[in-house]
């Protein structure tokens, strides 16, 4: 995993978590893993409204990072997200990712004024959309590749 300083400095405040946030948090993965979609080279949530073909995608890549954004604190609206929980939806996402696709995946997450942004993207021969210099990013940021 790579993380700008922002990122490592947000995490050092970690947060409880309680028994019942693992539980929670696999209940709404399996909600989204249920509308994610695998078509034409890519992989999406199902909230994007048209077909991933040929037609409509000129860069899988940024596509799938656009479309694949998961406001964590909408998913968990009575819960202030702590650093520490953050980390662990991350965590379960990306563990949920891997046992799922055999892909070679990109997942980012950032924090902006306590609000957490999940994202991900197969990784391509063109690189990763997040750039690998994460200090020029004003707001906390980390991302993995497995």
């Amino acid at each position: 995993m790579k993380s700008n300083k922002s990122m490592q400095t947000l995490l050092l405040k970690g947060g409880e978590l309680s028994p019942s946030d693992f539980t929670l948090t696999e209940k709404r993965i399996e909600k989204l893993f249920k509308d994610l979609k695998h078509e034409n080279g890519c992989l999406f949530l199902a909230t994007h409204n048209g077909k991933a073909n040929d037609g409509n995608i000129t860069d899988k890549t940024e596509f799938e990072a656009w479309y694949n954004e998961v406001l964590i604190n909408s998913l968990f609206p009575k819960k202030q997200i702590m650093p520490a929980f953050a980390m662990q939806f991350f965590a379960q996402f990306n563990a949920r990712l891997q046992s799922e696709f055999d892909e070679k995946i990109c997942a980012i997450m950032s924090e902006d004024d306590g609000c957490w942004t999940y994202r991900f993207h197969i990784v391509r021969e063109g690189g990763l959309w997040i750039s690998e210099d994460l200090e020029k990013f004003a707001q906390p940021v980390i991302y993995d590749v497995f």
